[in-house]
């Protein structure tokens, strides 16, 4: 996605971060219920900012924590640290799934101890796509394309040994059942691994993909929305056990098993 020139950059940036979705909010409190399009509509209007940052970095606008971070991800020799590869299974071959990867999968390609694979997919994955190439870069790891709700849909049942997802779940339009979707794909006794921030909704001012927040209650893991809040440990006891903790202050890590 490339930006023409300053005056639509000026106005997309003011239709999708102020106008609309402040329209929206304005019609949600005079109805006083939640309008059906509005989560969806949201996050399309976040979708500008977020492939013209990824465009602007992955090109000449790179300064030394993204040139580094860019770097570290396309490198296929990076090795997966332990507290993620103490969630994997006795298997020699490890199948993971990274959701909402972005362009470029966080995830470290290579195990001491395992032969990984590593899958990464995103709602923009073809819009990554273009970027990349249009900037000549070659990933390791090329993101696929596949909204968090269509996992189930794009992969069968009990197809890989660890799931990964972070700061990308909490940007769904509906995080529950892309969590759910990551359980149906994910092989009995094997571990869903979350990493976000709390709260980010409430962080972000509930713009653009800032419509949820993950967060922590007497140990269990809580969705929240303006309008909704979901106990997904509770919810979903009888399929899966989760574990949750605050780390750094201010990010969330989940762990979920499948039963």
């Amino acid at each position: 996605m490339k930006i023409k020139n300053k005056k639509q950059m000026l106005l997309s940036m003011l239709l999708s971060k102020y106008f609309l979705p402040t329209l929206c909010h304005k019609l949600e409190r005079c109805l006083k219920t939640k309008l059906p399009f509005a989560g969806q509509f949201r996050w399309k209007m976040g979708i500008y900012s977020e492939l013209s940052y990824w465009d602007q970095v992955m090109g000449k606008k790179r300064n030394y924590y993204t040139t580094e971070k860019i770097e570290f991800r396309l490198s296929p020799n990076t090795f997966l640290p332990s507290y993620i590869t103490s969630l994997f299974p006795d298997n020699e071959d490890i199948s993971i799934l990274d959701v909402g990867a972005g362009p470029l999968t966080s995830l470290e390609k290579r195990s001491e101890s395992h032969h990984v694979t590593i899958t990464a997919v995103d709602a923009l994955g073809r819009e990554y796509d273009m970027i990349l190439k249009r900037h000549g870069i070659d990933p390791p790891v090329k993101t696929q394309y596949c909204k968090g709700e269509d996992i189930s849909n794009k992969f069968a049942e009990n197809s890989f040994d660890f799931v990964y997802a972070r700061n990308s779940i909490d940007h769904c339009d509906i995080p529950e059942k892309a969590i759910l979707g990551m359980l149906h794909v994910l092989k009995k006794d094997c571990y869903i691994l979350l990493e976000h921030r709390e709260n980010e909704a409430e962080r972000g001012h509930y713009q653009g993909f800032h419509q949820w927040n993950f967060s922590e209650q007497n140990g269990k893991f809580i969705i929240k929305s303006k309008y909704e809040t979901i106990d997904f440990s509770e919810k979903h006891k009888h399929i899966c056990q989760t574990t949750c903790l605050v780390e750094n202050g201010d990010w969330l890590v989940v762990k979920i098993r499948k039963l």
